[in-house]
């Protein structure tokens, strides 16, 4: 099973496109690549195609060492979709070394986050450097494929059991019966039994023929599969042989400066020769010389192509990434052809192309005699055209009958001219191949063959056409058609002996009645001691719900003489509060033929005290299935219901402590809203008595008012330094103070917010110049105004500058760009750094106020940690929003969005201006 596993996984990695593979990037803008919606197709019909696999994907290493996913068959919506870069955490150590040893492989089952699953695995490799470039697996759930095993065990293990009842048979027909009457249940049981026994054996014989189908099969897969991959081995190898050509012409001065100069003669006359050799030795067929706009130069094989633009993927593709391409495309004249292009630069100045070529015939015929098998090639119509097929097809030779079928041509066949029929099944399929092919078995010239379709593409991924393998399998057949018809003798004597075991297997079930009976005595007397000895009360009740059986702990339980109890109603013994719910209980019992679960009720003691109860049971049905009772077992649970009743009342008292708490959070935060509000009203107070501070020290500073001495003057520094940076904290303290006491009104003017990003770098470029650090500014011309408070706005720019200037190192870059969202009507404005940045669990705190992001160089940093918390504030003000992302040493992008229309809801009462200050 592992083998078939690994077999059709390495199918579909034949399958997968290299180039394509090769193209694509692992990230995320490979969703609108069309190599990865093309190989996401092929996984995905892949997928559908096998029931057992649930999921098929390419996976490739990073740098880092670590596998993540290409691409894989979920749909985008589905929650199992691992997106293109997605980190597969769960590799093992086996598919990380298959990046760099290659190798098969199949493991498990092994865990992860999806399930646990059986999974094969198989490296897909560079053509033309060996290496490893990507890991196709398919994976199959591992509680299918134990499924899947014990399926394959079940005819085995079938047998050895039958073996064991045969031989049971035996021995009870030679040991004496007892004394019985087997007619009546061997009259009654015979026949169904032996219409069973034929089943079973039919049905074995129906497995032993569905298991030689998948055996056949399995071989004749094996065998295409080893087909397909020496077709591409060989046509990657000769591929190879062509570069290895193709790369010191590339180099050869002679033919760069043909190329240049124009110079068709020269070329024609020192490469003819070389084609004609290589034409005899390596079946070259085409041989060309392009310029650098992809027009042909020069034609050794066919001149009336000179002048000709070539179109084709490999010469496209060449172009596009200036390296030598290889691959299999349609050639000229409607056949497959192996080309190689290959750029020709000088000094880095690209000059034009050499092109070679081959028909793929030569490499099909060599693997139809190593295997012994029959190919042929089909290519859909709309892939070529008529008259140059046809053209092309009598040059070399062939059948160009292009009315034989109605969707494709043959363009190759290895034993003629292929049957009609097959013609026809290989035109009719070919049209809607996945990725495994298609197969059927057919009968011609007295053999029977195993025919397999398989898609071919050429290099670009595209399906042009199909490739058809044919496989004698007559000796395979008459060998299974001889073993069956032993398998037909084995089966008539088993027959006859598993009806001669039926015959004594029920005499002996007759003879053995009267023994059951008396045993079946026997367990009614355990029933009646477990019934007797059971602590809970087991009875019956009749639809009416009167007592017609109770064991002995109901006077245990309850005090009341059994006697006293049978034919009561069992509601006389309930609490009135419950009596009206037990008689619903019992009514909905009658009505619905079955009791719908437990209830609880309370039971009155001899005493006067009520215990609690909980019954369950089931209906009791008379030979015709009409209900007539029911049994069931009633537990005393009055314990458990006072226990419960005491936890009621703790979580009483729990909800009475929370309301407590809730209050004084109330109070507590009134009581932080009165602070806002005492610092908001102090502002004047604060700041009058620092701004003489600063503006006398700073007059002694500068020797206005007469020379001081060199120790004064730098105390006066000192002093004029202090004040500023004691103000700039307290303005952002009663900046926040402000906004929480709700006393700021935003002042609304249609702003140009480009012109407000220009005036707060130009005031902090000085800044950035000390540091070295490189700001850029992309905003565009036409953005509309927006509504709102210029000083607001202004403000929040120069505490995002400040901070990017503080926690980016020197020599760093900040950016700022900006962009007009018309479907929201919102302007984007985003400042980014490569700075330190912020840890996930750090960037909802540093909103905070007084909050810094806890880094080593953040806490050297001056500030109160208000800067990000104000500037949100008045975004939000304006009815906008300011959001924050950033990883450790990459950086910290913060992105300002704000509505181009003042919002609806009206400002709080302005108690004082913003001060314009820079954080």
């Amino acid at each position: 099973m592992r083998a078939n596993l690994l077999q059709q996984t390495r199918m579909v990695a034949h399958a997968v496109n290299v180039p394509s593979i090769q193209r694509l990037s692992g990230t995320d803008a490979d969703i609108e690549n069309a190599d990865y919606q093309h190989i996401k197709e092929q996984l995905t019909s892949v997928r559908l195609s096998n029931p057992k696999g649930r999921f098929v994907y390419l996976l490739g290493r990073g740098a880092d060492g670590a596998a993540f996913f290409f691409v894989d068959s979920e749909p985008s919506d589905s929650e199992d979709y691992s997106p293109p870069g997605q980190i597969y955490e769960d590799a093992s150590e086996d598919i990380l070394g298959m990046f760099d040893i290659g190798g098969e492989v199949v493991e498990g089952p092994l865990p992860d986050q999806w399930g646990t699953w059986i999974s094969a695995l198989i490296p897909i490799t560079d053509p033309q450097t060996g290496s490893v470039i990507a890991v196709l697996g398919m994976d199959i759930d591992a509680s299918d494929w134990s499924w899947n095993v014990a399926s394959r065990s079940a005819l085995p293990m079938g047998l050895i059991i039958m073996l064991f009842i045969t031989v049971g048979t035996v021995l009870a027909a030679t040991t004496r019966c007892v004394e019985a009457s087997p007619q009546p249940v061997l009259r009654r049981l015979l026949p169904p039994l032996m219409a069973i026994v034929v089943l079973v054996l039919t049905g074995t014989g129906a497995l032993l023929w569905k298991q030689h189908q998948e055996h056949i099969n399995y071989n004749v897969t094996a065998k295409v599969e080893e087909k397909i991959s020496n077709l591409h081995f060989s046509l990657d190898q000769q591929a190879g042989d062509m570069i290895a050509v193709t790369g010191p012409m590339a180099a050869n001065a002679l033919v760069q400066k043909a190329l240049r100069e124009n110079d068709s003669a020269s070329l024609q006359a020192a490469w003819q020769p070389v084609f004609e050799i290589m034409g005899q030795n390596s079946k070259l067929a085409h041989f060309s010389f392009l310029d650098k706009n992809r027009v042909c130069f020069l034609s050794i094989d066919a001149p009336e192509k000179c002048g000709n633009i070539v179109n084709r993927f490999i010469a496209i593709k060449a172009e596009q990434t200036g390296e030598v391409v290889s691959g299999m495309e349609l050639g000229p004249l409607g056949t497959f052809t192996l080309s190689v292009v290959q750029p020709v630069f000088e000094g880095g100045k690209l000059l034009g192309y050499v092109e070679l070529g081959k028909e793929i015939e030569d490499v099909l015929q060599r693997q139809r005699s190593d295997s012994g098998s029959h190919l042929a090639i089909s290519i859909r119509k709309e892939n070529i055209d008529r008259k140059t097929w046809e053209d092309g097809m009598r040059t070399l030779g062939r059948d160009a009958d292009w009315d034989r079928l109605p969707g494709s041509v043959i363009i190759y066949t290895s034993q003629g001219r292929l049957p009609d029929i097959l013609a026809s099944w290989v035109d009719h399929v070919s049209g809607n191949l996945s990725s495994n092919g298609s197969s059927m078995e057919i009968a011609l010239d007295g053999r029977v063959w195993r025919v397999s379709v398989m898609p071919m593409q050429d290099a670009s991924g595209k399906e042009v056409g199909a490739l058809m393998d044919m496989q004698d399998i007559t000796a395979e057949k008459a060998a299974f058609e001889q073993l069956l018809t032993i398998g037909e003798m084995i089966y008539a004597v088993l027959l006859t002996f598993l009806l001669g075991f039926v015959f004594v297997l029920l005499r002996r079930t007759d003879a053995s009645i009267r023994i059951q009976q008396s045993k079946l005595r026997a367990s009614e007397e355990k029933f009646r001691l477990l019934v007797q000895n059971s602590h809970d009360v087991i009875y019956t009740l009749d639809v009416n719900g009167v007592f017609t059986f109770l064991s002995p702990s109901f006077n245990t339980l309850l005090g009341y003489p059994i006697e006293q109890a049978i034919g009561k109603s069992a509601l006389s013994f309930v609490h009135p509060d419950d009596r009206s719910r037990c008689a619903d209980f019992i009514r909905i019992s009658v009505e619905k033929g079955e009791v719908p679960g437990a209830i609880e009720y309370r039971m009155r003691h001899t005493d006067g005290s009520w215990r609690w109860h909980s019954s369950n049971g089931t209906g009791i049905r008379d030979e015709a299935g009409a209900l007539v009772g029911f049994q069931a077992i009633a537990r005393d649970i009055t314990e458990r219901k006072r226990a419960e009743e005491e936890l009621q009342e703790t979580n009483r008292l729990l909800e009475e402590a929370t309301v407590r708490s809730q209050a004084l959070a109330e109070e507590a935060a009134s009581a932080n809203a009165s602070k806002s509000e005492f610092l908001a009203h102090m502002s004047h107070e604060f700041r009058t008595p620092l701004n003489a501070i600063i503006g006398f020290s700073e007059i002694i500073k500068n020797g206005m008012m007469g020379p001081v001495s060199k120790k004064y003057a730098e105390y006066a520094g000192d002093i004029y330094g202090s004040g500023v940076h004691l103000l700039s904290l307290i303005n952002d303290v009663l900046d926040m103070s402000k906004i929480e006491a709700k006393q700021l009104v935003l002042k609304r003017i249609p702003l140009d917010v480009s012109q407000i990003i220009e005036e707060c770098v130009k005031m902090t470029a000085v800044r950035f110049q000390d540091r070295k650090q490189e700001i850029t500014v992309d905003v565009p011309e036409n953005l509309p105004l927006v509504s709102a408070d210029e000083r607001a706005i202004r403000q929040v720019f120069l505490n995002l500058l400040s901070n990017a200037n503080k926690y980016t190192g020197d020599g760093g870059r900040i950016s700022i760009t900006a962009a007009y969202d018309a479907p929201e009507k919102t302007v984007h404005m985003d400042v980014k750094d490569n700075g330190i940045g912020i840890a996930d669990e750090l960037q909802v705190l540093v909103f905070e106020p007084f909050h810094q992001s806890g880094t080593m160089l953040a806490r050297e940093k001056d500030g109160t940690g208000l800067g990000l918390s104000i500037s949100r504030k008045l975004v939000e003000l304006h009815g906008g929003h300011l959001t924050l992302s950033s990883r450790i040493g990459i950086g910290t992008t913060i992105r300002i969005v704000l509505p181009v229309e003042a919002p609806n809801e009206v400002s709080h009462p302005q108690i004082a201006d913003i001060p314009e200050t820079t954080k």
